[in-house]
């Protein structure tokens, strides 16, 4: 019997979406590294920002500037790499589902960056907030430290599940 996630790579294999990026893969030799370029250039803005501010909750880094203050200016540096990673996410897993949807470290590897992404907002909410009131009472407090450490963890085992997808093998064998 096939497993749930080989029906769905197996769908998706099939589909419209699939044909047109493989298609546009297909097209040209430099579509495939530019993709992959500019999906690891959005993934280390994403990890830059985050672990950056992470990092200076932690009491590490920047001293001169405050969490609120840096997440006011690098948090739109998020917000367009995400979009960037989001595309080239899509395309890259589109041309490739049954690479991808049935490989354990792709599996691995988008449940911590879903998980680092719900913390980071979870940490970015409470420097507006205090932004916003003028005072630095979440930041300095332990859970935007235990936050701020729980996301450096993850942001790195999240690297490493990426670099890994490559060696891995998928979830059925």
């Amino acid at each position: 019997m096939a497993q749930p996630l080989q029906v769905l790579a197996q769908q998706l294999t099939d589909s419209p979406a699939h044909a047109w990026a493989l298609g546009l893969w297909r097209a040209s030799q430099i579509v495939s590294p530019l993709a992959q370029a500019a999906h690891i250039v959005g993934f280390s803005i994403v990890l830059g920002v985050s672990g950056m501010i992470a990092l200076r909750v932690l009491g590490l880094g920047l001293a001169s500037q405050s969490p609120p203050e840096m997440g006011r200016r690098l948090y739109p540096w998020l917000g367009g790499a995400l979009v960037v990673l989001l595309l080239t996410g899509a395309l890259l897993f589109l041309a490739q589902p049954q690479r991808y949807l049935v490989n354990l470290a792709f599996q691995v590897k988008l449940a911590l960056l879903l998980a680092n992404l719900a913390l980071t907002a979870v940490l970015a909410a409470g420097l507006r907030r205090d932004a916003r009131h003028g005072r630095e009472a979440f930041w300095r407090g332990p859970a935007a430290r235990l936050l701020a450490a729980v996301s450096v963890l993850l942001w790195v085992a999240a690297i490493l599940a990426g670099r890994m997808i490559a060696y891995a093998s998928s979830v059925s064998e």
